[in-house]
């Protein structure tokens, strides 16, 4: 358990380091407000587009029940407290937040990506589970 442990902690230490010259753009204004409105919008378009089409998949295409819309969006939502619950306690314990943040946004794309694809119901409140816990 502890060679696991200490992997885990060197692994989100090299995700967290850079280099001098990617710290320099990294900190410059213009990329914090680059970066930060293209999250804001990517964010806000996933977001429209998984709320405003998801009765339609539902209803019409997985032929599930109008309380599965509800159910579907409490997935998210409960994934979301546990996600920023554990991720909370890993952080203070590693001493890591960068390493953490960066696992959760490829997972958080990742499981984005793949919820688009889903083709059972299942799969829809799987994905949006851990699309939840990523982004907490």
């Amino acid at each position: 358990m502890s060679s696991a442990y200490s992997t885990l902690v060197s692994l989100l230490k090299a995700i967290g380091r850079t280099s001098s010259k990617l710290n320099r753009i990294r900190h410059s204004p213009a990329t914090i407000w680059a970066i930060a409105s293209l999250s804001l919008f990517i964010d806000t378009f996933v977001y429209t587009l998984t709320v405003s089409m998801l009765p339609d998949i539902l209803q019409n295409t997985m032929h599930s029940p109008a309380s599965a819309n509800g159910v579907v969006t409490t997935m998210f939502g409960v994934g979301s407290v546990v996600g920023s619950t554990v991720s909370g306690i890993l952080s203070d314990r590693l001493r890591e937040r960068r390493g953490l943040q960066m696992i959760g946004a490829v997972v958080y794309s990742v499981a984005g990506i793949v919820f688009y694809f889903a083709r059972h119901y299942y799969q829809v409140l799987l994905f949006r589970l851990i699309d939840g816990i990523a982004s907490g």
